[in-house]
This record gives structure tokens, sequence and C-alpha cells, in this order.
């Protein structure tokens, strides 16, 4: 699970479409149009980079709508946002099954069985999801050593299997813990899943320099190098305190 997908089971008819976009190619442009995009009940599900250079970038989002007629107020939306342009917009058909659904019907089936599903957390909150702004806007993102921006980590994510740059939830901060179980409460816990594998815990070396990626980080408790070894412990304390006080 990385922050920032729908609560799991969560039911609607929606309409699906894939928005192609030209943005600038600067930090922060495409967590602007998802915010533009979630302000609308929309949600971006998917992401596929066509074409980046020269300061610019295309991209085919696909976005989630509770409503058919709000297409128009979302293109409004996007525009918004300085740089930001529309280039195409077209349906998608609703053939999916929900996955939500998929996979409370294969616990249910599991726990018939006596097996207890496993669920393994990643901390990490995508540019595309609505909490990313209020989450750097309260200073709970690990930040960049060098800069006030949070720090970068690339890996693949639902619908954009190129990888996305995700950022991670500063969990030295008592608020930041509390808002991953508010979000495992809402996701697993309230529906019968309450084992859970705590990943991204390990230390990582960056292969083209040999460098700790944990010394290009800044907590909110110190520079990553002193500071990270503590993160699995904060990660075990959100998920420990949130289960007793449940």
């Amino acid at each position: 699970m990385i922050l920032g997908d729908t609560a799991l089971g969560t039911v609607a008819d929606v309409e699906t479409f894939v928005v192609r976009v030209w943005l600038p190619d600067r930090p922060g442009a495409l967590g602007q149009v998802a915010s533009r995009i979630g302000a609308l009940r929309g949600d971006v599900v998917g992401i596929d980079i066509l074409e980046r250079g020269g300061g610019r970038a295309v991209d085919e989002l696909v976005v989630s709508l509770p409503d058919l007629e709000l297409v128009d107020l979302l293109v409004a939306e996007i525009v918004q946002v300085d740089g930001v342009a529309v280039e195409d917009v077209r349906r998608v058909a609703n053939d999916r099954p929900d996955s939500g659904l998929v996979a409370l019907e294969m616990a249910a089936e599991l726990a018939e069985l006596g097996v207890r599903l496993l669920v393994s957390v990643w901390p990490h909150v995508s540019p595309l999801s609505e909490n990313h702004a209020p989450l750097q806007a309260a200073g709970q993102l690990v930040l960049s050593a060098e800069s006030d921006a949070p720090a970068v980590f690339s890996y693949a994510d639902r619908g954009s299997p190129k990888g996305l740059d995700l950022s991670l939830l500063d969990l030295s901060r008592s608020d930041a813990r509390a808002f991953l179980w508010e979000r495992l409460r809402e996701s697993y816990t309230s529906k019968g899943m309450s084992s859970f594998w705590l990943d991204a815990c390990e230390p990582e070396i960056k292969e083209s320099s040999t460098q700790f990626r944990e010394e290009t980080l800044r907590y909110s408790t110190g520079p990553g190098g002193e500071a990270s070894s503590a993160f699995p412990l904060h990660f075990a304390q959100a998920v420990r305190d949130g289960l007793t006080a449940d």
C-alpha cells in the first residue's frame, strides 16, 4: 500500500477518462494538477509520461470522476495551474472489477480458512494524491538534505509502471504517525485486516555513487545520516499505538 490510493473497499459509480496535459517540468506541477482534480472529488488512478524535455512534459492522466457532467469543470480546474494546458480528454469504458471489492472478498475467503491477510505498508505519498499538498504544507514529509523540497523516491506505483517520484512520511513526527494510522484504519483495520508488514525500513545505497540514500535526507529530528536509524522504530510505533488505541 502506498499512501494516496483510494480507501480499500470504497464503492462508487465513477466515470473514467484519460486526460492528456502539457505542464511545466518543475517540482510540484503534477501535484498541483492532482489537487485540482481532487477538489472535484476526482481521483488520479494512473499516469503515463509521454514526453519530457525543454522544460515541458506531456503526461496522460487516468482520472475517475463521480459524475460525467464534471468533465468541463475538470478541464477548467486543471488549466488554472500556471503553465498547464489540456490537449485532449477521452472517456474510458468502465469494464474492470472493483479492486477494493476483489481484495475484500479474497480476505473473507482466507479468513474462513483460518488465514490472516498480511498487508505490506510503504509509507510513501504519491504526488497524485490529494494528501500530498496538505502533508507538505504541514511539514510531515521527509525533506531533501539540500533544500526544503520533499525528498524523492522513484518507484513504480499503481497505474504508473514506469515509476513515479514519491515522497516519504516523516514518521519522526507524531502527527505524521497519526496520519499513517488513520489511513490504515480507514483502508484495512475497519475491514477486518490488522496484520501489517512494515516495509521501506532498510538502508539503501545509491548505485551511481555508493552513497547511503539516508545521507541525502532530512527528518524533523535531524540529518538523515543520524536520524534514519530510528525510522523503523517510529514506523512500528505508529502501528502499535494505533492498534492499542483501537
